[in-house]
């Protein structure tokens, strides 16, 4: 085989790869607007969160492409706190409600659709703080093994029955914390949201 037809090879195969990844991803879109309705989960401002999950979709494709090799066989690792920091950026240019805070310097990567999955569940709670009209503030960092994101609305001081209060909208939070094979942990001063560092 020349060198011609093996950049060819791999190009085809890293198309296909890409397009086999893009396909399960907006799969997932469809599935969260089929438990949205299934489950009647009702959103402050049904736009921007459909808005917002194709956002992420963009800016994870966006840093895939930046990241992977076209002769790579596995699935490559996408610097988590860079995708973090742009994200809630956009999420503050349309809003001014979230605020994203960095407590380590290290960086440490997430697969695409791991990535993918905290970013709807983050849109969760963007949604929440429109509803509650209060600022969400999330803290990032690295806490026993775990990426630690915390939670907090501001002047919110006891969220002990958060949960509860809405019940009905933790459906697709609790589909998305099972995806990232998470713990959610709710104290009475914040959520905590703890994914297991790979």
């Amino acid at each position: 085989m020349t060198n011609k037809e093996n950049l060819t090879s791999e190009t085809e195969y890293f198309i296909e790869r890409t397009l086999h990844r893009l396909k399960n991803n907006l799969q997932t879109q469809m599935g969260l607007l089929q438990i949205q309705e299934a489950t009647q989960r009702n959103y402050f401002n049904e736009k921007k969160v459909i808005t917002d999950r194709m956002f992420a979709l963009t800016l994870a494709y966006d840093s895939y492409h930046s990241n992977v090799k076209s002769d790579q066989s596995t699935e490559p690792q996408l610097p988590l706190q860079q995708f973090l920091s742009q994200f809630t950026q956009h999420l503050n240019v349309s809003e001014h409600t979230t605020q994203f805070k960095v407590s380590e310097i290290d960086e440490h990567a997430m697969k695409l659709n791991d990535i993918l999955v905290l970013a709807y569940f983050i849109i969760e709670f963007v949604d929440f703080s429109l509803l509650l009209e209060r600022k969400l503030q999330i803290d990032y960092n690295i806490l026993n093994k775990n990426i630690n994101l915390t939670f907090s609305f501001k002047d919110l001081t006891n969220y002990s029955d958060f949960k509860y209060k809405y019940e009905s909208k933790f459906k697709i939070i609790n589909i998305l914390k099972s995806q990232l094979k998470a713990t959610l942990e709710i104290s009475k001063t914040s959520i905590n949201l703890l994914i297991p560092i790979q």
